[in-house]
């Protein structure tokens, strides 16, 4: 038995079990009553993944390994401004959207060099600028967004001899530019990349022996929605 005083100084005895039991009751019900008030905050977001993950998809055709200078491809980029991530099957509306999108190329028959006069590049929808800093051939692209959806087609010209890839990607980055989109999970990191050809392997094999793991550059190769070619 111990001892406790009270406000007027007469002592109390009270066991010691007691008193620990009500100290650990408030502590269970303080501790219960702050799970309830975040779980009525998160409540929405539940079913939420890590990450966002979404595909822009673009299509190059034609689909072959092998062009002569003069040749072009076309490119179509077309998509909805509602997007469903890949992690979790989350939909969000971009509307309006600034994706952020360049296409780039890089020669691989010659070590470390990247091709100041690979591709001209002569949009039809949409609209495109010369980044003039690059070492390569880069442009950005501007997509057409009308009636809840998103255009671009072009041509790629090509104008010299070598092994290429010609790349798509987004350089948005959603932590040093927050998304604002419509729709669930819209607090969690947004990683936007383009599957070209429904992810199809893109003549990879072309600039894998360029690369020391083929099997790392082929993920590397796809995420950056790669498409490799030669021309004669």
């Amino acid at each position: 038995m111990i001892g406790i005083w009270s406000c007027g100084g007469t002592t109390d005895r009270i066991p010691i079990f007691f008193a620990m039991r009500n100290l650990t009751a408030f502590i269970f019900a303080f501790q219960g009553i702050v799970f309830l008030f975040a779980s009525g905050l998160s409540c929405k977001d539940k079913n939420c993944p890590n990450s966002l993950v979404y595909h822009l998809p673009v299509t190059v055709t034609p689909l072959s390994d092998t062009f002569n200078i003069g040749d072009s491809l076309y490119v179509d980029i077309d998509f909805p401004e509602e997007l469903m991530d890949i992690n979790g099957e989350i939909g969000n509306t971009f509307e309006n959207f600034d994706f952020k999108l360049f296409i780039s190329t890089a020669r691989y028959d010659v070590p470390h060099q990247y091709s100041s006069q690979a591709f001209d590049l002569y949009t039809v929808e949409g609209s495109d600028t010369l980044v003039e800093f690059s070492s390569s051939n880069e442009y950005a692209l501007t997509l057409k967004y009308k009636e809840s959806k998103y255009k671009y087609t072009g041509y790629i010209i090509l104008k010299e001899p070598g092994v290429f890839a010609v790349y798509f990607a987004s350089y948005y980055e959603s932590f040093t530019d927050p998304l604002t989109i419509r729709g669930n999970c819209d607090h969690l990191s947004v990683h936007l990349y383009c599957e070209t050809n429904d992810g199809q392997n893109n003549n990879v094999e072309l600039v894998s022996p360029y690369n020391g793991n083929s099997t790392f550059w082929e993920n590397q190769f796809k995420k950056g929605g790669g498409y490799a070619f030669v021309v004669r």
